[in-house]
């Protein structure tokens, strides 16, 4: 069962964000417009 999900994080220290990015949108998360380091995407992993 998927379940679509809104990512947000914080973040300190980052070296590259457009890797970070990557990474994400590998799993399947894309950012949201107008919105820094926000991201959604559907998952199928429990999040509890």
């Amino acid at each position: 069962m998927a379940m679509h999900v809104i990512l947000i994080v914080e973040v300190e220290g980052l070296k590259s964000k457009e890797a970070f990015e990557k990474h994400l949108k590998k799993e399947g998360f894309t950012p949201i417009a107008g919105e820094e380091f926000a991201y959604e995407g559907d998952t199928s992993t429990h999040l509890f």
